[in-house]
C-alpha cells in the first residue's frame, strides 16, 4: 500500500515524542535538520515554520502537512499523560534514547554541500521501523532550511488530481488524530491499546485509501 509521505519525511514524523526544544539552530546542514526533527517531535510549530523553506504557490499544502504534524505530536502527548509509559508504547512515541540515537544519526550521515543547498543522506533504521531518505536544504542569508517540497513529496505528485487527493487524505488524518487525541483526553479509553485500536479502526473505515497508510500499526 502506498503512503501519501515522502521518504524524507518518514525520515523525520513517526507518532510523536516528547523532547525538551531548546533555541533552533540553523546555522549549518546538520543542526538545521535536528531541529527540524526536535520541532515535529515535539510539536513546537515555530521551530517547525522557521526550519522549512518552500515557493508560495506550495504554501496552502505545506500548511495543510503542517496541521498533520502537530496533531500527531499532540496525540502523543495525550497518549502518554494519560496512560505513561503504555501510551508512549501504543502511539510510538520515542524513548529519550531512541530520540538521541535518531539526532546521532543525523550527524553520521552523508552530507553533500553545493553553495547554498545540501543533502543529507539518511540510512533506514529498522530497529525503530524509521525509513531512510535524503533530506535537502537551501541556504537562505546565513540559516539553513530544508526543503518543504522533498519533506511533504510535494514534488512527487504526478499531477493536480493526484495532489490534491494526498492533501484531502491529510486533512482527514489530521482531523481523526484531533478528535482521538480529544477522546483520551477526556478519558473514554481505558487502555492505551484502546486508544490506538480505536485510532486505526477509524482509520481504516474512513481515511485508508490506496495512497494511504498510517505510520504504525497497533501492536500484536
Amino acid at each position: 500500500m502506498k503512503r501519501i509521505f515522502s521518504a524524507a519525511m518518514l525520515v523525520v514524523l513517526g507518532l510523536a515524542a516528547r523532547s525538551v526544544m531548546a533555541d533552533a539552530d540553523l546555522s549549518e546542514p546538520r543542526s538545521a535538520a535536528k531541529a527540524f526533527l526536535q520541532a515535529a517531535l515535539s510539536g513546537d510549530e515555530k521551530a517547525l515554520r522557521d526550519s522549512l523553506t518552500f515557493a508560495e504557490a506550495q504554501g496552502p499544502a505545506v500548511e495543510t502537512f503542517l496541521k498533520m504534524q502537530l496533531a500527531t505530536a499532540a496525540i502523543g502527548k495525550a497518549a502518554e499523560a494519560k496512560f505513561g509509559e503504555e501510551g508512549k508504547k501504543a502511539f510510538g512515541v520515542m524513548s529519550a534514547d531512541d530520540f538521541a540515537k535518531r539526532l546521532k544519526t543525523i550527524d553520521d550521515a552523508k552530507l553533500t554541500v553545493a553553495g547554498d543547498t545540501a543533502t543529507i543522506e539518511i540510512p533506514a533504521d529498522a530497529g525503530h521501523r524509521a525509513q531512510g531518505g535524503t533530506l535537502k536544504l537551501k541556504k537562505i542569508g546565513a540559516q539553513w532550511k530544508l526543503e518543504a517540497a522533498g519533506i511533504y513529496g510535494l514534488d512527487k505528485a504526478t499531477d493536480e488530481k493526484d495532489m490534491n487527493a494526498r492533501l484531502e487524505a491529510v486533512v482527514r488524518i489530521t482531523e481523526l488524530t484531533t478528535q482521538i487525541a480529544k477522546e483520551i483526553e477526556e478519558g473514554k479509553f481505558a487502555t492505551a491499546r484502546a486508544a490506538y485500536e480505536a485510532y486505526w479502526s477509524r482509520f481504516t473505515g474512513s481515511v485508508a485509501g490506496p495512497a494511504t497508510a498510517p505510520a504504525t500499526q497497533p501492536a500484536k
